[in-house]
């Protein structure tokens, strides 16, 4: 039997244009979604990824592929990418590529941005970098 607060985390994912299969698949891969708290984890994130374009299908396939969902990782990595210069066009084609990238490590991403720049010339603010 789901809790109230499952109910809320369901609630939030069909608020979000996710239908029942998809959340059913979503937990089926990750279950501890369901005790994520809707307000300090869930909705700050698809906020963030919403705002730099993630249609509800790229937040699916984010949430399919990534495990690593519940950090503040990913957060501090999407605002370190848009001070670096890059469109959220380009924050975005970087996610999609590879959800799991967006929440390694912040150290994983600045060596990332410090070898393009080191190695191909690019400097970190130019948009291009990554």
């Amino acid at each position: 039997m789901l809790s109230s607060a499952m109910w809320l985390e369901i609630n939030f994912f069909q608020k979000n244009g996710f239908d029942n299969t998809q959340i059913n698949n979503i937990v089926s891969k990750s279950p501890d979604v369901l005790f994520y708290k809707v307000d300090k984890t869930l909705q700050p994130k698809l906020v963030i990824l919403q705002e730099i374009g993630l249609s509800s299908k790229d937040l699916y396939k984010f949430l399919m592929e990534n495990y690593g969902f519940s950090g503040k990782t990913m957060t501090s990595n999407v605002l370190l990418l848009q001070r670096g210069g890059l469109s959220d066009e380009k924050i975005r084609k970087f996610i999609l590529q590879n959800p799991m990238r967006i929440t390694r490590n912040r150290g994983w991403i600045e060596d990332v941005i410090h070898r393009v720049e080191k190695y191909l010339g690019i400097p970190r603010d130019s948009g291009e970098n990554l």
